[in-house]
């Protein structure tokens, strides 16, 4: 920082201009002395280069033959130093956070002076409201440190600015959080369906399983038939709607077995475990045409046991009509 001491109108020429800061005398200055005016009287001008820091103080002292004891300016840099802040740094969670829950966001910036300084939270281009600030001294250079709070839900495509204005800046400096980072959001619980009429056993059908509501689009969907993984299934992830979740559809083709079970199970960042549906083939199932063979056996089986109970029926009615005559002969006599 350069500094110029300026004094006129002494006679004679001969001055001296000494320098100090913070008590200690400054050896290195450039002094002229020039005539001043029409009385031809003097002018001095001393110049020194000094680093500005805070809290610190220059003393130009002049002395002279025509003074009684020395004259004196003080200059205090803090009437002219500032600092210009850093870009601010954001900080937020460092977990994922479930969606539309509030989290407390973090804005700090540092090296600035004076201490007043301006922190605004936007998002959307709009102001928020309800934000604290911190200013405290910062390091041994007597600089300020500012730190900002605000809460927020955590929303899709939602980024957060914390923007900071400043005497020493030309133009505010922000720094942007992206929401997107830190949100998740848990699918919902899968749903699995299969042909709207029952199919014929042993043909081929496919089974369907939907989930919805979970972000980020990165999912993982497995099929299980009786404990086996299937192979290859066709998985689509596309938006949800407004709240820009995701959804899933996923589809693939087995055989219609009876006593056969088929999983859909789903896994996600935003679950702790893993999530499944089953799906029993034998509520879609149906047998086609009997065959013959079977027919005559089933008329074979009910012919028989038809003439077993007319057979029993017969001995039946001969012993009861024996004992009948029996007791009628017994009362005759």
């Amino acid at each position: 920082m350069a500094l110029t001491c300026t004094s006129e109108g002494f006679y004679p020429k001969d001055v001296s201009v000494i320098w100090w800061q913070n008590g200690a005398e400054i050896k290195e200055s450039m002094q002229t002395v020039s005539l001043y005016g029409a009385n031809k009287t003097y002018k001095v001008q001393s110049s020194i280069t000094v680093p500005g820091k805070i809290d610190s103080t220059v003393t130009c002292r002049i002395n002279h033959i025509a003074l009684q004891q020395p004259k004196e300016s003080i200059f205090n840099m803090n009437d002219l130093l500032k600092g210009m802040p850093s870009l601010p740094s954001i900080s937020g969670p460092t977990a994922q956070i479930v969606l539309n829950t509030y989290v407390i966001l973090s804005c700090a910036s540092e090296g600035f002076y004076p201490q007043d300084i301006n922190v605004t939270w936007l998002q959307h281009d709009r102001e928020l409201q309800g934000s604290t600030s911190d200013i405290h001294l910062y390091g041994q250079e007597k600089t300020y440190r500012v730190l900002s709070h605000i809460i927020v839900p955590a929303r899709i495509d939602s980024p957060v600015t914390c923007r900071i204005n400043h005497i020493a800046l030309d133009q505010p400096v922000h720094s942007t959080f992206e929401m997107n980072s830190i949100v998740k959001g848990a699918p919902s619980h899968p749903s699995v369906y299969g042909p709207g009429a029952r199919a014929l056993l042993n043909t081929n059908v496919t089974l369907t399983c939907t989930a919805s509501g979970f972000y980020p689009s990165n999912i993982s969907v497995t099929w299980w038939k009786n404990d086996t993984e299937l192979p290859i299934p066709k998985t689509d992830v596309n938006l949800n709607g407004e709240d820009k979740t995701y959804r899933v559809q996923s589809n693939i083709t087995v055989l219609a077995e009876i006593d056969s079970s088929v999983t859909c199970k789903i896994n996600h960042t935003a679950l702790d475990t893993a999530i499944h549906s089953v799906f029993n083939i034998n509520d879609i199932v149906k047998v086609g045409r009997v065959s013959y063979s079977a027919i005559i056996g089933t008329v074979r089986l009910s012919f028989g046991g038809l003439l077993l109970g007319v057979i029993v029926f017969l001995c039946y009615h001969e012993m009861k009509t024996k004992i009948n005559i029996e007791k009628k002969t017994e009362e005759e006599m």
